[in-house]
């Protein structure tokens, strides 16, 4: 079994839980890293065939007593504890937002595939904060992971674009990571015609962001 840095990376985000709920759990990878870490796991899908792939998966490692493996759409119908940490991983941001919009979850790790303007700006209207972020690199892309932790804490659209604790931290690969969107928004700005005024705003104020990033 391959446990990639992505896998790695979340999983050390999960400190302390009564138990994991992993909704999206593919393979169930996670789950069982984490199991094997000492934590109890629930692995959720949607698609009936991930499910039996997870489940043969958990039989393997021999840690079903650790690990639930279950068929279900997200949250529905699933009663969480104080102590409890959901992991959405590998969906993306209008999805994730839905399935824990009607859930008390004290703490959320989230890797999302796509907006993370959004995501970040929505979790803190609902009065979550971010309490840790990290980006990876691995097969070619680039991976952000946030975790989310009840509490208050207002953002700037610069920190909800590019992430407060990314910025806080710099590390080499987010650099990178800047200096390729910098790359990328700058083709995209040239092909956008001049009548498009907002759009060409909101690109421009997005290079503005990077540009005071990388300096």
């Amino acid at each position: 079994m391959k446990i990639t840095k992505r896998i790695k990376t979340i999983a050390n985000m999960v400190d302390v839980a009564n138990k994991v709920y992993d909704v999206g759990c593919d393979h169930a990878y996670l789950d069982i890293y984490l199991a094997g870490k000492g934590f109890c796991c629930v692995a959720i899908d949607v698609r009936k065939n991930i499910i039996e792939i997870a489940k043969q998966h958990v039989m393997d490692s021999g840690l079903q007593d650790r690990i639930d493996v279950v068929l279900n759409n997200g949250l529905n119908n699933i009663k969480l504890t104080e102590n409890d940490v959901v992991i959405l991983s590998g969906l993306g941001t209008n999805n994730i937002l839905e399935i824990i919009k009607n859930n008390f979850i004290k703490k959320i790790i989230v890797q999302s595939n796509d907006n993370l303007f959004l995501l970040r700006k929505v979790m803190s209207s609902r009065n979550y904060y971010i309490s840790e972020e990290q980006i990876i690199y691995e097969d070619n892309k680039y991976y952000v992971i946030i975790k989310f932790e009840q509490g208050v804490k207002r953002y700037s659209e610069y920190e909800l674009f590019l992430g407060p604790k990314l910025l806080e931290n710099k590390s080499l690969i987010f650099k990178q990571y800047l200096i390729e969107l910098y790359q990328h928004l700058t083709k995209v700005l040239e092909e956008i015609p001049d009548y498009c005024f907002e759009k060409k705003a909101s690109i421009e104020a997005n290079i503005k962001y990077i540009k005071m990033a990388l300096n």
